[in-house]
Protein backbone atom coordinates (compact mmCIF):
# COMPACT_ATOMS: atom_id res chain seq x y z
CA UNK A 1 0.00 0.00 0.00
CA UNK A 2 0.99 3.70 -0.68
CA UNK A 3 1.67 6.03 2.10
CA UNK A 4 0.94 9.73 1.62
CA UNK A 5 2.17 12.43 3.45
CA UNK A 6 3.17 15.91 3.37
CA UNK A 7 6.41 17.33 4.64
CA UNK A 8 7.34 21.02 4.57
CA UNK A 9 10.48 22.27 3.02
CA UNK A 10 11.56 25.72 3.17
CA UNK A 11 8.88 27.83 0.69
CA UNK A 12 7.45 24.49 -0.89
CA UNK A 13 5.28 21.49 0.17
CA UNK A 14 6.66 18.27 -0.95
CA UNK A 15 4.25 14.87 -1.21
CA UNK A 16 6.22 12.00 -0.82
CA UNK A 17 4.67 8.72 -2.56
CA UNK A 18 6.41 5.53 -1.11
CA UNK A 19 5.60 2.15 -1.85
CA UNK A 20 6.04 -0.84 -0.61
CA UNK A 21 5.53 -2.41 -3.45
CA UNK A 22 7.20 -0.99 -6.55
CA UNK A 23 5.27 -3.08 -8.52
CA UNK A 24 2.43 -0.48 -8.40
CA UNK A 25 3.89 2.15 -10.38
CA UNK A 26 3.39 1.77 -13.69
CA UNK A 27 6.18 3.68 -15.32
CA UNK A 28 9.41 4.08 -13.65
CA UNK A 29 10.35 3.70 -10.36
CA UNK A 30 11.32 6.92 -10.19
CA UNK A 31 10.91 10.27 -8.92
CA UNK A 32 8.81 9.17 -5.13
CA UNK A 33 7.98 12.49 -4.60
CA UNK A 34 6.24 15.31 -6.35
CA UNK A 35 6.66 19.37 -5.20
CA UNK A 36 4.33 22.15 -5.59
CA UNK A 37 4.56 25.95 -4.03
CA UNK A 38 3.17 25.96 -1.00
CA UNK A 39 -0.15 27.62 -0.01
CA UNK A 40 -0.89 26.77 -3.73
CA UNK A 41 -3.67 24.74 -4.64
CA UNK A 42 -3.20 20.90 -6.80
CA UNK A 43 -4.79 21.80 -10.33
CA UNK A 44 -6.46 19.13 -11.84
CA UNK A 45 -3.24 18.45 -14.51
CA UNK A 46 -0.99 18.45 -11.27
CA UNK A 47 -3.17 15.83 -9.71
CA UNK A 48 -3.43 13.68 -13.24
CA UNK A 49 0.38 14.15 -13.34
CA UNK A 50 0.43 12.25 -10.03
CA UNK A 51 -2.15 9.44 -10.53
CA UNK A 52 -0.54 8.25 -13.83
CA UNK A 53 2.07 7.30 -11.44
CA UNK A 54 -0.07 5.43 -9.47
CA UNK A 55 -2.85 2.49 -9.91
CA UNK A 56 -5.88 1.93 -7.52
CA UNK A 57 -8.84 3.97 -6.77
CA UNK A 58 -7.95 4.24 -2.97
CA UNK A 59 -4.86 5.91 -3.99
CA UNK A 60 -6.04 8.04 -6.25
CA UNK A 61 -8.23 9.48 -3.93
CA UNK A 62 -5.76 10.20 -0.95
CA UNK A 63 -3.96 11.77 -3.24
CA UNK A 64 -6.70 14.32 -4.81
CA UNK A 65 -7.33 14.73 -0.60
CA UNK A 66 -3.61 16.48 -0.78
CA UNK A 67 -5.09 19.30 -2.20
CA UNK A 68 -7.21 20.41 1.24
CA UNK A 69 -4.32 19.36 3.63
CA UNK A 70 -1.72 21.95 1.61
CA UNK A 71 -3.52 24.93 3.23
CA UNK A 72 -3.14 23.62 6.74
CA UNK A 73 1.15 23.30 7.50
CA UNK A 74 2.17 20.23 9.36
CA UNK A 75 -0.77 18.17 8.27
CA UNK A 76 -0.01 14.40 7.28
CA UNK A 77 -2.30 11.69 5.31
CA UNK A 78 -2.66 8.17 7.07
CA UNK A 79 0.14 8.99 9.59
CA UNK A 80 -0.75 7.88 12.98
CA UNK A 81 2.16 9.48 15.36
CA UNK A 82 1.87 7.56 18.38
CA UNK A 83 3.19 10.65 20.32
CA UNK A 84 4.55 10.16 23.61
CA UNK A 85 3.10 12.07 26.96
CA UNK A 86 4.65 13.45 30.03
CA UNK A 87 2.53 14.43 32.68
CA UNK A 88 3.45 17.53 34.90
CA UNK A 89 2.03 17.94 38.43
CA UNK A 90 2.58 18.89 41.74
CA UNK A 91 1.17 18.21 45.10
CA UNK A 92 1.35 22.04 46.40
CA UNK A 93 0.38 25.57 44.59
CA UNK A 94 3.30 28.13 43.53
CA UNK A 95 5.95 25.20 42.63
CA UNK A 96 6.40 26.72 39.09
CA UNK A 97 4.33 23.47 37.78
CA UNK A 98 2.72 25.24 35.09
CA UNK A 99 6.25 27.44 34.09
CA UNK A 100 8.00 23.95 33.93
CA UNK A 101 5.08 22.00 31.10
CA UNK A 102 5.17 25.58 29.32
CA UNK A 103 8.92 25.54 29.41
CA UNK A 104 9.22 21.89 28.35
CA UNK A 105 6.40 22.10 25.23
CA UNK A 106 8.47 25.14 24.06
CA UNK A 107 11.52 23.94 24.44
CA UNK A 108 10.85 20.19 22.14
CA UNK A 109 9.36 22.86 20.08
CA UNK A 110 12.28 25.17 19.57
CA UNK A 111 14.70 21.89 19.00
CA UNK A 112 12.37 21.13 16.22
CA UNK A 113 11.31 17.20 17.86
CA UNK A 114 7.82 16.77 16.28
CA UNK A 115 4.54 18.26 16.42
CA UNK A 116 3.99 19.46 20.09
CA UNK A 117 0.85 20.48 22.29
CA UNK A 118 0.50 21.41 25.64
CA UNK A 119 -2.66 20.60 27.20
CA UNK A 120 -3.95 22.40 30.32
CA UNK A 121 -6.10 19.63 32.32
CA UNK A 122 -5.52 22.39 35.52
CA UNK A 123 -8.81 22.62 37.46
CA UNK A 124 -10.06 24.71 38.31
CA UNK A 125 -7.98 27.64 37.61
CA UNK A 126 -5.75 26.31 34.28
CA UNK A 127 -3.84 29.68 33.26
CA UNK A 128 -1.90 28.52 30.38
CA UNK A 129 -3.66 30.30 27.43
CA UNK A 130 -3.86 33.12 29.82
CA UNK A 131 0.06 33.52 30.29
CA UNK A 132 0.25 32.63 26.94
CA UNK A 133 -1.91 36.04 25.72
CA UNK A 134 -4.79 32.94 24.27
CA UNK A 135 -8.55 34.24 23.40
CA UNK A 136 -10.10 31.27 22.16
CA UNK A 137 -13.45 29.71 23.16
CA UNK A 138 -11.69 26.39 22.36
CA UNK A 139 -10.88 24.19 25.53
CA UNK A 140 -11.34 20.73 27.26
CA UNK A 141 -14.72 20.91 27.25
CA UNK A 142 -14.94 21.42 23.18
CA UNK A 143 -14.08 17.74 22.49
CA UNK A 144 -17.01 16.15 24.29
CA UNK A 145 -19.55 16.16 21.12
CA UNK A 146 -16.85 14.94 19.27
CA UNK A 147 -16.00 11.92 21.20
CA UNK A 148 -18.74 9.85 20.16
CA UNK A 149 -17.09 9.69 16.32
CA UNK A 150 -13.97 9.21 14.42
CA UNK A 151 -11.68 12.13 14.20
CA UNK A 152 -10.03 13.42 11.11
CA UNK A 153 -6.70 15.06 11.36
CA UNK A 154 -8.37 18.24 10.05
CA UNK A 155 -11.22 18.14 12.44
CA UNK A 156 -8.67 18.36 15.03
CA UNK A 157 -6.28 20.79 14.32
CA UNK A 158 -8.82 23.39 12.88
CA UNK A 159 -12.19 23.10 15.62
CA UNK A 160 -10.66 21.01 18.60
CA UNK A 161 -7.02 22.89 19.45
CA UNK A 162 -5.16 26.45 19.37
CA UNK A 163 -2.53 26.65 17.13
CA UNK A 164 0.23 29.22 18.16
CA UNK A 165 1.92 31.58 15.87
CA UNK A 166 5.32 30.00 16.66
CA UNK A 167 3.80 26.77 15.49
CA UNK A 168 2.89 24.60 18.54
CA UNK A 169 -0.21 24.05 20.02
CA UNK A 170 -2.14 24.59 23.25
CA UNK A 171 -5.31 22.56 23.91
CA UNK A 172 -7.01 25.57 26.67
CA UNK A 173 -8.51 24.43 30.24
CA UNK A 174 -11.93 24.40 31.48
CA UNK A 175 -13.72 27.39 32.49
CA UNK A 176 -14.19 28.25 36.00
CA UNK A 177 -17.16 25.95 37.03
CA UNK A 178 -16.35 22.96 34.78
CA UNK A 179 -15.27 19.88 35.05
CA UNK A 180 -13.49 17.27 32.66
CA UNK A 181 -15.17 14.21 33.19
CA UNK A 182 -12.47 11.27 33.83
CA UNK A 183 -13.40 8.79 30.77
CA UNK A 184 -13.18 12.04 28.56
CA UNK A 185 -9.57 13.25 29.59
CA UNK A 186 -8.30 10.02 29.00
CA UNK A 187 -9.85 9.84 25.35
CA UNK A 188 -8.75 13.33 24.62
CA UNK A 189 -5.28 12.01 25.44
CA UNK A 190 -5.89 9.22 23.09
CA UNK A 191 -6.75 11.16 20.36
CA UNK A 192 -4.23 13.42 20.80
CA UNK A 193 -1.52 10.40 20.41
CA UNK A 194 -2.64 10.32 16.70
CA UNK A 195 -1.75 13.31 15.51
CA UNK A 196 1.04 14.99 17.61
CA UNK A 197 4.38 13.41 18.45
CA UNK A 198 4.42 15.47 22.08
CA UNK A 199 1.79 16.13 24.63
CA UNK A 200 2.78 17.55 27.77
CA UNK A 201 -0.20 17.67 30.01
CA UNK A 202 -0.31 19.78 32.68
CA UNK A 203 -2.25 19.62 35.91
CA UNK A 204 -2.52 19.21 39.64
CA UNK A 205 -3.83 16.70 42.15
CA UNK A 206 -7.20 18.46 42.95
CA UNK A 207 -9.09 16.16 40.79
CA UNK A 208 -6.91 13.02 41.64
CA UNK A 209 -8.89 10.34 39.99
CA UNK A 210 -8.98 12.88 36.70
CA UNK A 211 -5.25 12.76 37.06
CA UNK A 212 -5.06 8.95 37.53
CA UNK A 213 -6.65 8.43 34.34
CA UNK A 214 -4.06 10.98 32.33
CA UNK A 215 -0.98 9.15 34.29
CA UNK A 216 -2.14 5.70 32.81
CA UNK A 217 -1.77 7.56 29.38
CA UNK A 218 1.46 8.75 29.84
CA UNK A 219 4.86 7.49 29.70
CA UNK A 220 6.48 9.81 32.33
CA UNK A 221 4.86 11.60 35.19
CA UNK A 222 7.33 14.71 36.66
CA UNK A 223 6.32 15.82 40.15
CA UNK A 224 7.75 19.22 40.99
CA UNK A 225 8.91 19.51 44.47
CA UNK A 226 11.37 22.21 46.23
CA UNK A 227 13.63 22.15 48.70
CA UNK A 228 10.43 22.01 51.25
CA UNK A 229 9.62 18.74 54.12
CA UNK A 230 5.92 19.02 53.79
CA UNK A 231 6.10 18.77 49.88
CA UNK A 232 8.45 15.86 50.17
CA UNK A 233 6.29 14.17 52.64
CA UNK A 234 3.31 14.76 50.33
CA UNK A 235 4.88 13.36 47.85
CA UNK A 236 5.67 9.83 49.40
CA UNK A 237 1.64 10.21 50.49
CA UNK A 238 1.06 10.23 47.09
CA UNK A 239 3.71 7.79 45.77
CA UNK A 240 2.03 4.99 47.81
CA UNK A 241 -0.74 6.00 46.74
CA UNK A 242 0.04 5.26 42.63
CA UNK A 243 1.75 2.08 43.86
CA UNK A 244 -1.62 0.50 45.33
CA UNK A 245 -2.64 1.84 41.40
CA UNK A 246 -0.03 0.44 39.41
CA UNK A 247 1.28 3.76 38.15
CA UNK A 248 4.21 4.85 40.09
CA UNK A 249 7.25 3.31 37.94
CA UNK A 250 7.05 6.18 35.79
CA UNK A 251 6.89 8.77 38.21
CA UNK A 252 10.04 10.84 38.80
CA UNK A 253 10.59 13.99 40.58
CA UNK A 254 12.13 17.85 39.34
CA UNK A 255 13.52 19.82 41.99
CA UNK A 256 12.41 23.48 40.69
CA UNK A 257 14.44 26.58 42.68
CA UNK A 258 17.38 24.85 43.25
CA UNK A 259 20.18 27.24 43.99
CA UNK A 260 22.99 24.67 43.71
CA UNK A 261 24.44 25.79 47.04
CA UNK A 262 23.89 24.41 50.36
CA UNK A 263 22.50 27.08 52.79
CA UNK A 264 21.10 27.38 56.07
CA UNK A 265 17.90 24.95 54.49
CA UNK A 266 18.45 21.54 56.20
CA UNK A 267 16.76 19.71 52.99
CA UNK A 268 19.17 20.15 50.44
CA UNK A 269 20.17 17.53 47.43
CA UNK A 270 21.20 14.54 49.24
CA UNK A 271 18.34 14.99 51.64
CA UNK A 272 15.75 15.22 49.03
CA UNK A 273 17.80 12.16 47.11
CA UNK A 274 17.68 10.16 50.24
CA UNK A 275 13.93 10.75 51.14
CA UNK A 276 12.72 10.16 47.65
CA UNK A 277 14.80 7.04 46.94
CA UNK A 278 12.92 5.57 50.31
CA UNK A 279 9.94 6.16 48.90
CA UNK A 280 10.45 4.68 45.38
CA UNK A 281 11.36 7.75 43.51
CA UNK A 282 14.22 9.11 41.71
CA UNK A 283 15.04 12.72 41.04
CA UNK A 284 15.05 13.15 37.14
CA UNK A 285 16.44 16.69 36.90
CA UNK A 286 17.75 20.05 39.24
CA UNK A 287 15.90 23.05 38.08
CA UNK A 288 18.22 26.17 38.76
CA UNK A 289 16.29 29.64 40.03
CA UNK A 290 16.18 32.44 37.81
CA UNK A 291 16.05 35.73 38.97
CA UNK A 292 14.55 37.11 35.97
CA UNK A 293 11.97 34.38 34.87
CA UNK A 294 8.60 36.30 36.18
CA UNK A 295 9.27 39.54 34.14
CA UNK A 296 9.94 37.71 31.14
CA UNK A 297 6.52 35.16 31.53
CA UNK A 298 4.28 38.80 32.28
CA UNK A 299 5.39 39.68 28.72
CA UNK A 300 3.86 36.61 27.36
CA UNK A 301 7.33 35.01 26.70
CA UNK A 302 9.50 32.17 28.06
CA UNK A 303 12.57 32.09 29.12
CA UNK A 304 13.88 29.11 27.54
CA UNK A 305 12.80 30.62 24.32
CA UNK A 306 14.08 33.96 24.75
CA UNK A 307 17.20 32.38 26.39
CA UNK A 308 18.83 29.06 25.20
CA UNK A 309 21.89 29.31 26.74
CA UNK A 310 20.17 30.19 29.85
CA UNK A 311 20.99 27.67 33.14
CA UNK A 312 17.43 27.23 33.51
CA UNK A 313 17.04 26.15 29.03
CA UNK A 314 19.70 24.11 29.30
CA UNK A 315 18.54 22.00 32.67
CA UNK A 316 15.08 21.67 30.88
CA UNK A 317 16.82 19.96 28.03
CA UNK A 318 19.06 17.90 30.07
CA UNK A 319 16.23 16.43 31.78
CA UNK A 320 14.06 15.72 28.05
CA UNK A 321 17.21 14.57 27.28
CA UNK A 322 17.04 11.96 30.23
CA UNK A 323 13.36 11.29 29.92
CA UNK A 324 13.21 10.50 26.36
CA UNK A 325 16.89 9.42 24.94
CA UNK A 326 15.18 8.32 21.75
CA UNK A 327 13.84 11.79 20.77
CA UNK A 328 17.60 13.38 20.91
CA UNK A 329 18.88 9.91 19.38
CA UNK A 330 20.46 10.52 16.15
CA UNK A 331 18.70 8.72 13.11
CA UNK A 332 21.19 6.24 11.70
CA UNK A 333 22.61 6.89 8.11
CA UNK A 334 21.40 4.46 5.41
CA UNK A 335 23.79 2.21 4.42
CA UNK A 336 25.68 2.65 0.86
CA UNK A 337 25.48 0.44 -2.17
CA UNK A 338 29.26 -0.80 -1.36
CA UNK A 339 29.18 -1.40 2.18
CA UNK A 340 25.85 -3.63 1.40
CA UNK A 341 27.39 -5.30 -1.33
CA UNK A 342 30.79 -6.04 0.15
CA UNK A 343 28.67 -7.62 3.77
Amino acid sequence: MTQLYLQQEDEQEVIFLRPRDKGILSTTDEPEEYTVPRNRDLDEKSIVHIESALNGSAIRSNVRSANNFIQMDGLTINTMRNGRVMVVTSTKGGIGKTTLAMSLARHLHDLGKGRTIIVDLQHPHGNVASRLRIKSEVNVMSWLPYLQQELDEVTLLSKLVVRLEEGYYVLPAVEIGQTCPMEAAAAIIRELKRYFDLIIVDMGPEQHDLLVSVMKAADKTFVVIDYDFSTLKDVGNYTALWKKQGISDNVFALVNFDRGRKGRNKINRETCERLLREVGISIVGYLPEADNMRSIHNEGKLLVHEQPKHPFTKACGGVLKKSFPEIFAKPKQKEGFIKRWLR
